[in-house]
């Protein structure tokens, strides 16, 4: 399923939903339309073209901390990492990923941002319950929390949507 840029009254990023969940708060009149994909869903009566772009009818008032917080869980560390492993660089199918702790989780380490890593089931089965300098591996990057408003959208949306740039390029400098 296709992703809605969710925007406030006055065009700023709120979110990212799904375009089905963009469709049923314009229905209910919470939301307009700002752009449109080239899909269309259906029900026996009518058909919808999906939301790319919605913005809210009302002005919401939100803490930085809203827009640009990111949870520590699983499926963020991988999106964080693209998929690739943190050690031998192989891009990994989803089910074949797995999270490495850096400090392993017996000797102290934590599941967090910089404690954590994408990788591969032989580079998490090499270094064992060792540290990567014990382990005689390298990591590709320093584990790091997401912190850019780029790195919230890759892992909130996976990737931008062409359509989303004219409304979030103030937000994408590098």
């Amino acid at each position: 399923m296709l992703q809605a840029l969710v925007l406030n009254s006055s065009y700023e990023y709120l979110n990212i939903i799904s375009s089905r969940e963009a469709l049923e708060n314009i229905v209910s009149g919470r939301y307009y339309v700002v752009e449109e994909y080239e899909q269309t869903i259906s029900s026996p009566s009518v058909t919808f073209r999906l939301p790319a772009v919605v913005a809210v009818k009302h002005y919401v008032k939100v803490k930085y901390d809203y827009l640009f917080g990111i949870n520590w869980n699983p499926t963020n560390l991988k999106l964080r990492d693209a998929y690739v492993c943190q050690y031998c660089g192989n891009k990994l199918h989803r089910s074949k990923a797995t999270v490495e702790h850096v400090l392993p989780e017996s000797r102290g380490g934590l599941s967090t941002w910089e404690n954590t890593v994408c990788a591969c089931g032989a580079c998490n089965g090499k270094k064992r319950n060792r540290t990567p300098e014990e382990a005689g591996m390298k990591l590709i990057r320093v584990p790091k929390q997401p912190r850019g408003f780029k790195d919230v959208i890759n892992i909130r949306a996976g990737q931008i949507h062409e359509l989303w740039l004219k409304y979030l390029k103030g937000y994408l400098k590098d």
